[in-house]
């Protein structure tokens, strides 16, 4: 994550909110500290003026004290040429000044700048007036503002004069010009240095913030952020080291909720039944494969969020949801759904979420019955046509034993006969019990294997065509048989064997005398396949997809005058199946079948 200071407004908050503070507290103690560094200056220059009278009054107590007590002029005259060389003498030891005696009456005896005669009498002048006191005016023999200072020279009492300082003002405005100009400078390197203070503060103090608010940014939207530097023991410290632990926490969290979620979708999805849960508001919240296989009518449309009537067309299941949700109540019912080619038998049990009526959904349970409901009909049938195949030639068999037992001068050639059917109903219920026998083998393995070996197929179909030569004989049948040399596989050879034997033998008793019925053993890629194809009468199509069921015959007259069981193309069925192949059938009435058994070879074989 790049970190961009300049777009944080917390940023900016701080690092405008201390700049103000700081502006603030320099420009109040600046004026605060001119103002009193301006007037401290100014005292400064004005006591300097004073100091400078008082030395210029001690210098010249001795000039003035002969001028004022002497009457002799010669004397005067040398008393006021001393203090004219006193007078340059200071002004050009302390540049700038204006140095003036004057006599006690206020007559110019000296001056610095001008020449004391045509100057007039000073005693008016305030700074004279008010002896001690720093007084600003303009000068009227110079014509510029000057500050002005005048002591009192006094001997033993007695006034002698006094001794005047003058200073320009500009001189004094100009220092305190060059001290005002210090100070701004100071303020401004102040406000420099408190500027660049505050943008490291602020962002001292908020780059760990943003990388705070980063990661609790990250945590929200899941996604995985790496632990924050802990570089204090600070509030802010604290806190990142409270995110660090909060993450690692969550982290745990999740990954221990996206464990749960992966075992319960394993669950979900690895169930036949459907699974549907909704909300109070009847929409889905969870569906699994199976119901979604079972329910929607579009499987590109995501159902998750939509109402439930919105992604099925079975208005029972609708129905049974909404109870469950609307009445806080279990629901079951049994539906019949047409679902694309066929009818499905579903069982719908709705029970409420949390198995309270507190209003939070339901989970509705779909179960498919179809099957079971298949399997009730073939057992159904099954024994109906078992006790149907058993008891015809056992009535027939008790009925002749019993004309037989009653009629004791019976003539011996219809005894015999009698006997004799009696004998073919009974070699019949043989034959349907060793079906059923061989059926019942076959489902006992159930295809797991337990009977497979390595065997050749060219081996076992010559084992069953040799089994079927004196049935195809009597009949005056030809076998054709078409084997190219061995073919390995691996399975059970005596069911194999008992398959190829029931479709030879359907074929022979279905075919004309003096027919062919021929027999094929190819590979095909990986398929092995068996052909047995006949010039019988045929079957219509609505009539080949139930021949395979057990006891069902196309012609029941014709198929019990011919011998079959009802149970071979079943038993057929049932071993290939067991074998992962399958069985077809290819016919046309009045032109004969092809029964047709595809095999993929396994990678076992020829092991």
């Amino acid at each position: 994550m790049t970190e961009n200071p300049l777009g944080s407004r917390f940023f900016w908050k701080v690092f405008l909110g201390v700049l103000v503070i700081v502006a603030v507290g320099g420009l109040i103690v600046g004026s605060l500290v001119g103002g009193v560094a301006e007037g401290s200056r100014n005292e400064l220059i004005q006591q300097r003026v004073r100091d400078e009278s008082q030395l210029v009054a001690l210098l010249a107590t001795d000039p003035l004290a002969r001028w004022t007590n002497t009457g002799d002029d010669g004397e005067r005259t040398r008393a006021a040429a001393e203090l004219e060389r006193i007078a340059a003498r200071v002004a050009q030891d302390l540049e700038g000044r204006r140095i003036t005696l004057l006599a006690a009456d206020g007559l110019v005896l000296a001056d610095s700048h001008e020449s004391p005669g045509v100057m007039d009498n000073h005693g008016t002048r305030p700074e004279v007036l008010r002896p001690g006191e720093v007084v600003a005016r303009a000068s009227r023999t110079l014509q510029r503002e000057l500050l002005y200072v005048a002591q009192v020279v006094e001997a033993d009492g007695e006034r002698l004069g006094y001794a005047r300082v003058a200073r320009a003002a500009e001189d004094v405005e100009a220092e305190l010009a060059a001290l005002r100009r210090a100070v701004q400078t100071g303020a401004a390197v102040a406000l420099g240095i408190g500027l660049i203070l505050s943008w490291l503060l602020s962002t001292q103090l908020t780059r760990p913030l943003r990388r705070i608010v980063a990661a609790l940014s990250a945590l929200g939207s899941g996604e995985r952020q790496p632990r924050l530097p802990v570089t204090g023991r600070d509030e802010v410290g604290r806190l990142a080291a409270a995110v660090n632990d909060l993450s690692e926490q969550l982290e745990d969290r999740i990954h221990r909720l996206e464990q749960v979620n992966e075992q319960h979708r394993a669950v979900l999805g690895s169930m036949e039944e459907g699974v549907v849960a909704v909300d109070p508001e009847h929409c889905l919240v969870l569906i699994n494969d199976a119901a979604i296989e079972l329910l929607l009518a579009d499987h590109q449309v995501d159902p998750h969020g939509r109402p439930i009537w919105e992604i099925t067309r079975v208005p029972e299941v609708v129905t049974a949801v909404e109870r469950c949700v609307n009445e806080h109540v279990k629901v079951s019912v049994e539906v019949r759904v047409h679902h694309g080619e066929r009818d499905l038998d579903l069982a719908v049990s709705a029970v409420p979420l949390g198995g309270a009526p507190d209003g939070r959904g339901c989970v509705a349970v779909l179960h498919d019955l179809t099957e079971v409901r298949r399997l009730e009909v073939i057992r159904r049938d099954f024994v109906a046509n078992v006790s149907h195949e058993l008891k015809t030639p056992l009535t027939s068999m008790k009925g002749f034993v019993e004309a037989v037992l009653e009629d004791s001068e019976m003539p011996d050639d219809r005894r015999t006969s009698f006997l004799t059917k009696s004998l073919d109903n009974a070699d019949r219920l043989a034959a349907i019990v060793s079906d059923l026998l061989d059926l019942a083998r076959i489902e006992s393995d159930g295809g797991t294997g337990t009977r497979f070996r390595p065997i050749d197929l060219a081996d076992a179909l010559q084992r069953a065509i040799h089994g079927q030569r004196a049935s195809a004989e009597t009949k005056n049948v030809t076998l054709q048989v078409d084997v190219a040399g061995a073919v390995p596989f691996f399975g059970d050879a005596q069911a194999l064997e008992t398959a190829v034997s029931n479709l030879i033998n359907n074929a022979i008793r279905y075919s004309p005398a003096e027919s062919r019925v021929r027999i094929g053993l190819l590979r095909k890629d990986r398929s092995i396949l068996i052909e047995v194809q006949d010039d019988g009468p045929g079957i219509p199509p609505h009539e080949q997809e139930r021949i395979f069921e057990r006891f069902y015959r196309v012609d029941k007259d014709r198929a019990r005058t011919l011998g079959g069981t009802g149970l071979g193309l079943s038993i057929v069925k049932h071993a290939v199946a067991a074998h992962g192949g399958e069985v077809s059938v290819e016919s046309q009435v009045g032109v004969g079948s092809t029964f047709r058994i595809r095999l993929e070879s396994p990678a076992r074989v020829g092991s």
